[in-house]
């Protein structure tokens, strides 16, 4: 029995069964953020697609996790909280347009000692 449970572990890991990586996508999907941050989030998920189809991050899929919020710099501070806290394993975070908003992600994503990358905001 332990050598046809040590050999089903094997054929699973080497089927490609290894963990995704996890990626937080924060976009505002209310408020006044929605007209730009709805259209970022397909981006991102098309994006993820690409990557999955050609092999994900070293053989690992990847996994794009929605993180949704109002237009508020608390509403996408709680939201990152509760993300973060929810996928202990995520690797980082992407995503927002708006400076303010994606300061108050950063400060959260800095806090939990993830890395976080915006996709639109400049300030």
């Amino acid at each position: 029995m332990k050598l046809f449970s040590l050999s089903l572990c094997f054929a699973l890991a080497s089927a490609g069964f290894a963990a995704p990586v996890k990626i937080g996508a924060v976009y505002c999907n209310a408020g006044e953020q929605k007209a730009l941050d709805e259209p970022s989030w397909r981006g991102a998920q098309a994006a993820v697609a690409l990557r999955n189809k050609s092999g994900g991050i070293n053989g690992r899929p990847v996994e794009l996790i929605r993180i949704a919020a109002d237009s508020t710099p608390n509403a996408v501070a709680s939201a990152v909280r509760s993300a973060l806290q929810a996928n202990p394993d995520m690797a980082g975070l992407i995503g927002l347009s708006a400076s303010d908003l994606a300061l108050a992600a950063g400060r959260e994503v800095n806090r939990a000692g993830r890395k976080y990358v915006t996709t639109g905001a400049t300030s």
